[in-house]
């Protein structure tokens, strides 16, 4: 796969990796335990800024155009459901916010947290599986580069330099507190 695409699902991994902490959040919540308010507020602005700000960013201003420059087919994937499923995405991330600050009501997060987990699950199968293979047919190697490049400049003025390593750490260090709680 071209860079455009690899960068994709690198980040697609990253996003897995949140999911699966805050399944963890969620479960520990479902069983009665505590967890730090600290720790659902930064996951939350991992969400926000890397799946939605920056990864969603990428693929609705550039890869998505780029897509339906080179001909992609409703019958290939429909790019409208997938901007439609992004959109799903940040409702259920407000729904998250709103029921956990400035008062947590558990039931209501758990909730939202699953409606995400389902959605982002799915979402990110029928990308790496369906959409990401066919980008990689349908677009040149010239615009494939352009593309990441295009991604490259997108970050730095999204979450800026160095930010997406804070990201990992703050990923690795929330997933020796939740993942598989």
């Amino acid at each position: 796969m071209n860079r455009a695409i690899d960068d994709l699902m690198h980040e697609h991994g990253a996003i897995l990796e949140g999911l699966r902490i805050l399944e963890g959040i969620a479960g520990l919540m479902e069983r009665g335990g505590s967890v730090d308010e600290g720790d659902i507020s930064d996951m939350l602005g991992f969400l926000k800024v890397f799946a939605d700000r920056c990864h969603h960013g990428k693929e609705e201003a550039y890869l998505f155009p780029a897509l339906a420059k080179a001909g992609v087919s409703e019958q290939d994937v429909s790019l409208p459901a997938l901007l439609s499923e992004h959109a799903r995405g940040r409702e259920l991330l407000r729904a998250m916010e709103a029921s956990s600050f400035p008062k947590l009501r558990p039931a209501e997060f758990t909730a939202a947290v699953h409606g995400y987990l389902d959605l982002l699950d799915a979402h990110i199968r029928k990308e790496n599986t369906i959409l990401f293979p066919l980008a990689d047919t349908l677009l040149t190697d010239l615009q494939a580069e352009e593309l990441f490049e295009a991604f490259e400049a997108h970050e730095a003025t999204v979450i800026g330099k160095g930010r997406h390593e804070e990201l990992h750490e703050l990923l690795g260090r929330l997933r020796t507190r939740y993942a598989g709680a």
